[in-house]
């Protein structure tokens, strides 16, 4: 019995190192990920009342971010109140049983 718990003690770690070690770029293309970015610009508003505007993804990673689900780390091109032109680096997580992202983080890029 502790043997066979040990085995799948190893085997959950090897899993999870793995799983968590998937980091892929995502397809900027892809509608999901284009509203994905809008939706973390209109939360942020929300937040920040700074009246940014979203443009576009420009670019962004998906991983496995255990136990949560899937993380998003996002470049996102948006304006200003002054209509200038800035870069965003956002945080999403999405979990599998909640289906509602959430906003972890929301920066300028230097």
């Amino acid at each position: 019995m502790e043997k066979n718990l040990l085995v799948v003690i190893v085997v959950l770690a090897v899993y999870v190192r793995a799983a968590s070690a998937q980091i892929t770029p995502v397809n900027i293309n892809d509608p999901y990920i284009q509203d994905l970015g809008k939706w973390a610009v209109a939360q942020h508003v929300k937040e920040a009342h700074d009246g940014i505007k979203f443009k576009k993804v420009v670019s962004g990673y998906k991983g496995f971010a255990f136990p949560v689900g899937v993380s998003y780390i996002l470049t996102i091109d948006a304006s200003n109140r002054d209509s200038k032109d800035t870069k965003y680096k956002v945080d999403i997580t999405k979990n599998d049983w909640a289906g509602k992202p959430i906003l972890q983080s929301f920066e300028p890029t230097k």
